[in-house]
């Protein structure tokens, strides 16, 4: 019982300082050391945001689906924890938003295919661009936002989980308005 909830309290204390990073407070030099030193983060290095979104199929049971989302939340947060670098994570609303540097594809696959999720809930994560000043996250998380809503329209031959604005090609200028 002590360990889940100092496992709890460390995930809401990082997606605490993830949620100021991108949505404006006061991001000092001090409030940076800070995150640092707390979580083990290099902010010398570039950084992006992905906002992962899931997909689901309802069935007839809601309040089973509804388990099942929450397991899959709680599944997908011990996999970024255990990927290298352990990227900030956030639990937002309905979507999951990371603060990272390394390859995400491969752990959505994996919890894609997982035979609990197979046909029920499908993930992609949508990549804002890649700063280095931890002050630019939010502009990063804002570009990423606004690609959600067209990521079903986005060109993606490959089926990626992983999209990136930057990676669009010409489609990135399309796309750079509300419409």
């Amino acid at each position: 019982g002590k360990i889940i909830l100092e496992y709890e309290m460390q995930n809401k204390r990082m997606g605490d300082y993830l949620y100021n990073l991108l949505f404006g407070y006061d991001i000092n030099d001090r409030y940076i050391e800070k995150i640092s030193q707390q979580f083990g983060i290099n902010f010398t290095t570039p950084c992006r945001v992905g906002i992962i979104v899931a997909d689901r199929k309802y069935g007839i049971n809601l309040e089973q689906d509804e388990h099942i989302y929450e397991y899959y939340a709680n599944y997908l947060n011990q996999e970024v924890m255990a990927m290298e670098g352990k990227p900030m994570f956030l639990r937002f609303l309905n979507k999951f938003v990371l603060l990272f540097e390394h390859e995400l594809e491969k752990v959505l696959q994996k919890i894609d295919a997982s035979p609990q999720f197979h046909g029920t809930i499908r993930s992609t994560c949508i990549l804002g661009g890649i700063y280095t000043n931890p002050a630019d996250f939010g502009t990063s998380y804002q570009e990423a936002k606004r690609l959600i809503p067209k990521k079903d329209i986005l060109p993606n031959p490959k089926h990626k989980k992983v999209l990136s604005a930057t990676a669009m090609g010409i489609y990135q200028y399309l796309f750079n308005n509300d419409n």
